[in-house]
């Protein structure tokens, strides 16, 4: 009966162990990608902080705008969240549309085109959108991971008992055309 008890206890505790390694490595992966988010946070709050230059900078030129320039002002006030959630993607992707279209409206008004502050501006507003997609890229590297983990068994039954919840990928509101469309460049 010893014997059976020592195997019983050595197995218990080889069990717990286990799980408290599992739940660690969890817990580690988990916070790496919601610490890769918090970049993620910066850059869309840097694309928001332009927003408004960008808006005052297009409003004396562009006067027949103003529907594209009211979506981009309603589209910047509806997104004031932070943390990678649903709503916060949903509303960073109103945001980038209504920029795109300002931007695409633009090209209609030269002059606008060859101002200093509009092409400083819009500079800035490409830079940063380079800096949001490789930010979005480690975060979204970063949840493959965690979601990998949790969801590979026998891992997968310490994270459903322990409470591990499903962090979502950010997917960019791009369709494939667009991807492989080379840019177009001014001559």
């Amino acid at each position: 009966m010893g014997t059976l008890a020592l195997a019983l206890g050595v197995l218990v505790a080889v069990g717990a162990l286990w799980s408290v390694l599992v739940y660690n490595g969890l817990v580690r992966l988990r916070q790496h990608a919601l610490e890769s988010f918090s970049q993620v946070d910066v850059e869309l709050d840097r694309r928001r902080a332009l927003v408004p230059n960008l808006v005052e900078s297009v409003k004396g030129w562009a006067k027949h705008e103003r529907e594209t320039l009211m979506a981009v002002a309603a589209a910047r006030s509806g997104g004031d969240q932070h943390g990678p959630s649903r709503a916060r993607f949903e509303g960073e992707t109103r945001l980038a549309g209504a920029i795109d279209a300002l931007i695409v409206a633009c090209e209609a008004y030269p002059d606008l085109q060859s101002s200093e502050g509009f092409r400083r501006l819009a500079g800035e507003l490409a830079h940063t959108e380079d800096r949001i997609a490789a930010a979005l890229r480690f975060f979204n590297s970063n949840v493959r991971a965690y979601e990998t983990r949790r969801q590979q068994l026998p891992e997968a039954l310490v994270a459903a008992a322990l409470g591990f919840d499903k962090l979502e990928h950010y997917q960019l509101p791009i369709s494939r055309a667009e991807v492989e469309t080379p840019p177009r460049v001014a001559a």
